[in-house]
């Protein structure tokens, strides 16, 4: 899929500014095709970013895509990336997940201790 990328720039830089921010680079690279995760887009705006004014500039955005050999091997990497940010989300919250349910079960035991005791 072949994308003109100053248009795709431009349709995305809302304000007219002349850069965009990185919700604005999420929907542009949405809108290419690729799914990247948030804490993904902020790493491509680190490496975007070369005056690191916080924001992607059109000339920044041309330069990081032209060093972009092939979008098919970009999407795949942004995929993989994205990914591995899922899984490690996915333990978090099994963790967080056994940490509640031990707290219920302490608290539950604790409850019953009490009322075994008043007997």
């Amino acid at each position: 899929m072949f994308f003109c990328r100053s248009k795709v720039f431009r349709q995305f830089d809302e304000d007219g500014s002349g850069a965009i921010s990185h919700e604005e680079l999420f929907l542009a690279l949405r809108y290419m095709g690729l799914k990247p995760s948030k804490r993904v887009v902020n790493k491509i705006v680190k490496s975007m970013d070369t005056d690191h004014s916080g924001t992607i500039d059109e000339e920044e955005f041309l330069e990081f895509f032209a060093m972009v050999d092939s979008m098919a091997e970009f999407k795949y990497e942004i995929a993989s990336a994205t990914k591995k940010g899922g899984i490690w989300s996915r333990i978090m919250q099994i963790y967080f997940l056994l940490i509640f349910v031990m707290f219920c079960v302490f608290v539950h035991m604790r409850i019953f201790q009490k009322i075994k005791i008043h007997y």
